[in-house]
This record gives structure tokens, sequence and C-alpha cells, in this order.
């Protein structure tokens, strides 16, 4: 577009706001920064490192890296035919793999792109494809219970343990809370001993995935709509796409393993509904009276 305005004549009628406005409109940026990037890392570092300093990029070994590129090359999401050839799938499935498995300041867009040598537009676009590509084989690796299934998940007299940071009703039954006091009764200590050594594995479970996968560990979307929740929510579901594909894998990192939840803050104590106090009490006094007191618990 043309910006020098001496070239019209003197006699031409030029309404200077309406040309500066259709400039503004017509580009992106004003001044468009330039980001300083390099692409030593994806060409020469990460070629060159060893097995295990691969796996403690991408969170998973060379060959099955190689088998999860091959399960989702074919999807659509990398086959647009667009103004400019798409970038190679491998190093699009790399930087989703590795922000995956980035917590913290490393798992800024900004840290990424620049890790990679991309922009930041780029690093969004990769994991939007990657999570739509793993998204479309979950059936093939992941049972969810459809419709009718989750209906029967739960019958009459059934119940769902859940720690004590949930309400406590006649279908979630949540550990004891701490009094305010500090002081917790014996029967009360023993049934969150059982009710603990229950849930343990569920939390195990988590635990894996969220040591394999660290960016759910405090997941870098806000959540402020449905789109952003979808966001979330598929980012997590990828994850878990991705998990079970891996569980192939031989290699696991003992350190994986090592990610905790951490202790949510008391609530009040009055925040669990009566009837669901009254039949968790129920299940208390079968629970004990089935299952001898432990050393631990005796005075």
């Amino acid at each position: 577009m043309n910006l020098d305005l001496g070239e019209h004549d003197d006699d031409d009628e030029v309404d200077v706001p309406a040309v500066l406005l259709q400039f503004v409109t017509a580009t992106r940026y004003l001044q468009r920064p330039e980001v300083p990037k390099s692409k030593h890392f994806v060409e020469y570092l990460l070629p060159a490192l060893d097995d295990e300093r691969f796996k403690e990029e991408v969170r998973m070994s060379r060959e099955l890296f190689e088998m999860v590129l091959s399960k989702i090359v074919g999807h659509k999401a990398f086959n647009l035919h667009g103004k400019t050839p798409q970038a190679d799938p491998r190093l699009q499935l790399m930087i989703c793999a590795y922000s995956f498995g980035s917590s913290g300041s490393s798992a800024s867009v900004e840290n990424i792109a620049g890790r990679f040598g991309v922009s930041e537009g780029f690093v969004l676009l990769c994991t939007t494809r990657c999570i739509e590509a793993l998204l479309s084989v979950e059936g093939s690796v992941v049972n969810w219970p459809d419709k009718e299934e989750r209906t029967t998940m739960v019958l009459i007299g059934e119940y769902l343990l859940a720690d004590s940071a949930y309400t406590t009703s006649t279908h979630t039954i949540a550990s004891y809370k701490k009094p305010a006091a500090g002081v917790m009764s014996t029967n009360n200590e023993r049934f969150n001993f059982y009710h603990c050594s229950t849930r343990i594995k569920i939390e195990h479970t988590i635990g894996i995935l969220k040591g394999r996968f660290p960016s759910l560990q405090s997941l870098r979307i806000k959540i402020h709509d449905k789109q952003t929740h979808r966001a979330a929510v598929e980012w997590t579901q990828a994850c878990v796409v991705l998990h079970n594909i891996l569980l192939e894998d031989s290699y696991f990192d003992d350190n994986w393993t090592k990610y905790r939840e951490p202790e949510v803050p008391e609530m009040s104590y009055d925040a669990a509904v009566m009837d669901g106090k009254d039949f968790r009490e129920t299940i208390k006094e079968r629970v004990l009276h089935s299952r001898k007191p432990a050393r631990r618990f005796v005075q």
C-alpha cells in the first residue's frame, strides 16, 4: 500500500484518516518484533542425544516416538494444503510431546518456541494438531464407559471413595477431615487408614500420569468459558491416550512416579451434608467391625 501522500496532485482530495485506517486494518503488525530463534537444538543437538536424554526430552523412547508418529501422521490435521507447506509432522509431535512433559517456566510457550527455533504461534498450532490427531485414535487405546454403562456404575448401596476435599453424600464417601482442635478420634483415624488403603491404586495411577506428563500438574490453560474448558479436557485426554500407547515402553523413569497430590487446605467440617455424614457413619461401623484394629491404633 502506497502511503506517500506527496505523490498526489494538489487538486486531489486525500482522506488521510481513512487511508491510515485502511492501512492499519490491512496490516497485522505496525512494526513486527523480531524474535531471535535457533534450530540448532532440533537439527543438531536432539538427534545427537543418547537414548536416556532423548526420553527425558520427549518422555518416550525413539522407537516408540516413531510408532506414535506412524499412528497419527495420516490424520487430516497434518495434511491440510494451504499457501505454505506444513512443517514435518515429526517436529510437530516432538514439540507437542515436549509441551506435555514440561511444567513451570519451562512449559511457557515462549520457552518452547525458543528451544525449538519456531514461533509461539507455531507451538500452539503443533499442540492443537497433535491433540486432534491423538484423540482420533482414542477409541482404540482408551476404554471409557458409555452412557448406559455410566448409569450402572454406582448401584443402590454402592458409593465412590474420595479424599476430604469432597463433600460426603450418599453416593460419595470422603475421608474425615482433621478437626480444628487437631485431635481425631481413634475410630475416625482407623477408618481413614482403610479408606486411604483402598484409594491408593487410583492415586498411584494419577501420580504416574502426572509424573510422565508434568504439564498436568499445573495446566497452563486459563479456564474462563466453554472453549477453554474443552481445551483443558482435550489436553488431558490426549495425555491419557499417549500414556496408554506408551505402556509398551520398557523404559520408565522412576522419578516420574514421585509426584504426589498437594494437600488441600482444610475446609469447614460442616460442608458435608447430614445425610451423607449419617451414611458414612454406617459405612464406618461396618468397616471397623469387619477388620481387626491395626497395631498402630491400639491405645
